[in-house]
């Protein structure tokens, strides 16, 4: 049962990232903003609860450390031509 929760845990992440990214692509900035944040809240409320392993924490967290350095001033201000 454990091992199930670890994998739904870890699907939903990645489905979040997915999402994510996908809004990056489509410059959809507020939503991919709030997507990373669920994802932070998530990535951290699995570990915390111990649902997820630590390697999987830290590998994601260093993803999630880069993704949020590559947005820090990802806004709509970045757009020419509006």
């Amino acid at each position: 049962m454990f091992g199930g929760k670890r994998r739904k845990a870890e699907r939903s992440l990645e489905e979040l990232w997915n999402t994510m990214e996908m809004n990056c692509r489509n410059n959809y900035k507020d939503m991919a903003q709030d997507d990373l944040k669920e994802y932070e809240e998530k990535l951290n409320s699995y570990y915390n609860e111990k649902i997820i392993t630590e390697e999987y924490y830290k590998r994601n967290d260093v993803r999630l450390k880069n993704k949020k350095e590559e947005l820090k001033n990802y806004n709509h201000s970045q757009h020419i031509g509006w």
